[in-house]
């Protein structure tokens, strides 16, 4: 997999109230991201913006030097993808389903796809081989969320954007979904950023932190706990 990088370029960030201002950070290398705020503080939309999914009050945010406002969604769909917080609604589609979804910006006809060997470990890896194929409407919220982070990883993307991956997970699923993007991202030359609360955890396997925090994005080696 080719180099990648993300440039955040001096952005202010919106909603109903300003969010971050004058916010910049430059993505260089593999690894995993971790970022942490408060509730309200701007992690979420931070990672919609990067996805391309806000608008910017201004800046610009770069994918090896291309605007990612100038790409089309097709065309960061082969590079970034993203898993948000808020429950999936399509309900009544299968696990399986769910996760070929994730190879739909490079197959045209994605769900005659036959599973390879990386959906099989994709599966493994989460535990989700009993539930492949329910419906999202007959499953948990820990294997929904599960298959949610499937379809993302099937989307084979340098980067990867989760928001709260680790939400309704039990403990030792928590703990082995961080040790697995860890690995993931130094074995794959992925990005890989993660919103979460669990930093007690996450701080195990990631020195790589973002915190926001009065409107900035500061960078530790190490979680602020």
């Amino acid at each position: 997999m080719s180099s990648i990088q993300i440039q955040i370029q001096a952005i202010k960030l919106n909603t109903d109230k300003p969010l971050l201002y004058d916010c910049s950070f430059d993505f260089e290398r593999p690894g995993l991201y971790i970022l942490s705020g408060s509730n309200g503080s701007g992690k979420s939309t931070l990672l919609k913006a990067i996805a391309g999914l806000h608008t910017l009050a201004s800046g610009q945010i770069t994918l090896n030097g291309l605007s990612i406002g100038q790409m089309s969604v097709a065309e960061r769909a082969k590079y970034i993808a993203f898993a948000g917080a808020n429950p999936i609604q399509e309900h009544f589609i299968t696990v399986q389903d769910l996760i070929q979804v994730g190879r739909s910006p490079f197959e045209k006809y994605w769900y005659d796809l036959k599973p390879d060997a990386d959906f099989f470990e994709i599966v493994e890896h989460l535990q989700i081989e009993p539930v492949l194929h329910k419906s999202l409407n007959a499953i948990s919220d820990g294997e929904r969320q599960k298959a949610n982070i499937a379809r993302t990883i099937y989307q084979k993307t340098p980067i990867l954007l989760l928001d709260e991956p680790s939400a309704f997970l039990d403990y030792p699923s928590k703990v082995h979904l961080f040790e697995w993007m860890s690995q993931l991202a130094i074995e794959q030359s992925k990005i890989i950023i993660c919103s979460t609360h669990d930093l007690d955890i996450a701080n195990r396997y990631s020195k790589l932190h973002l915190h926001i925090s009065e409107k900035k994005l500061l960078f530790f080696q190490q979680a602020p706990m």
